[in-house]
C-alpha cells in the first residue's frame, strides 16, 4: 500500500477540488474558443484568480508557510468580488468596461492597508507574530466590507 494508504481530504478541500477542476475546466474551454484577446483577458483573470483561491486551500497543508498562504489566500478571495462586478458589467453590457470602472481593483489594496494599520495602531498582534489570527479576523471583516461595495 505505501504512502497513498493514508492520503485523506477534509470536505472543504474537496469542495476546493470541485471547485479548481471547474474553473481548469472553464479556462480550458475559454482558451480553445477565443476569438478576442480583449473581451477575454476579464474572463480568463476571474477563472484564474479563482481557480488559484481553490488551489491555496490545499497548501495551507505546508505548515511552515501557513501564514503566508492564508494572507495569499486572503488576497484570491477578496479580489474575486471586484473582479466579478467587472465581469458582469461586461456581460451586462456586451463590452469591456472601461478604464475608470477598473479602479474598483483599489478595494483590495485598500482594505489590505487598513487592516494591517489597525494591527499596527491597535497592538492586535504581537510584535513578534506579525499574522496572528486577530489579523486574519480583521482581514476577514474587511473583505466582507469590500465584497458588499
Amino acid at each position: 500500500m505505501g504512502i497513498y494508504a493514508n492520503i485523506s481530504f477534509t470536505l472543504l478541500e474537496w469542495l476546493a477540488l470541485t471547485g479548481l477542476v471547474q474553473c481548469v475546466w472553464i479556462l480550458v474551454y475559454v482558451l480553445l474558443r477565443i476569438q478576442n484577446w480583449r473581451s477575454t483577458m476579464l474572463v480568463l483573470g476571474y477563472f484564474l484568480v479563482l481557480g488559484l483561491s481553490f488551489l491555496a486551500q490545499f497548501s495551507l497543508r505546508i505548515h511552515e508557510y501557513f501564514e503566508y498562504i492564508k494572507l495569499f489566500q486572503w488576497f484570491l478571495w477578496i479580489l474575486t468580488p471586484p473582479l466579478s462586478y467587472l465581469l458582469i458589467l461586461q456581460v451586462a453590457r456586451n463590452v469591456v468596461p472601461n478604464f475608470r470602472e477598473f479602479f474598483v481593483l483599489l478595494l483590495v489594496p485598500i482594505a489590505a492597508l487598513t487592516a494591517f494599520s489597525i494591527k499596527d495602531f491597535s497592538g492586535v498582534c504581537d510584535v513578534k507574530n506579525p499574522f496572528c489570527d486577530d489579523l486574519f479576523n480583521w482581514l476577514y471583516w474587511i473583505s466582507s466590507i469590500v465584497g458588499i461595495v
